[in-house]
């Protein structure tokens, strides 16, 4: 083979090289941007302001409130029962030391308790705090007569007020 013959099959071999290495370099590019593209949207979906908490799903329809000025965040399931309603709640951002209490509020303006608790000076899924309180209760109020679930704490007052009826 001659001289300028062996030059020209390198140049070829180096030629398909360099298109092979672009096309991985493209490929690895794109497969990034999908990772990132779906990592975000998994995020969002998960992570996002109004995402339900996973242990909630299967307890009844979902409500909830936030406060811009506290950062309190609430999700509520309510389920109707024959005895009343069931509600479970999950609170975010929930600052102590404090004792709460959630309290059901009926259309008519009657009150009851449906569970309490306490909270440590770390608070509860706030910047260096466990993970977000978790509680249940039941009240006698039928879920057609409930107006509103408020968390409320002792020497402070109502912190945040869930609507509860479906308009």
């Amino acid at each position: 083979m001659t001289a300028k013959a062996q030059r020209t099959r390198e140049h070829g071999r180096t030629r398909r090289l360099g298109h092979t290495r672009r096309r991985v370099r493209l490929l690895l590019a794109a497969a990034a941007v999908a990772l990132f593209t779906g990592g975000v949207l998994i995020g969002t979906a998960q992570g996002g302001g109004d995402a339900i908490p996973a242990d909630l799903r299967g307890w009844g329809e979902i409500r909830s409130a936030s406060d811009s000025e506290t950062g309190l965040e609430a999700v509520a399931a309510v389920q109707s029962k024959g005895w009343g309603t069931h509600v479970a709640l999950d609170l975010g951002n929930l600052k102590g030391p404090l004792n709460c209490r959630l309290v059901a509020v009926s259309a008519k303006g009657e009150e009851s308790v449906v569970t309490g608790w306490a909270v440590p000076a770390r608070g509860y899924g706030a910047i260096g705090s466990s993970d977000h309180l978790q509680v249940h209760g039941g009240i006698a109020i039928p879920l057609t007569d409930l107006d509103r679930l408020v968390v409320r704490a002792d020497g402070v007052g109502d912190l945040l007020t869930i609507p509860a009826r479906r308009d």
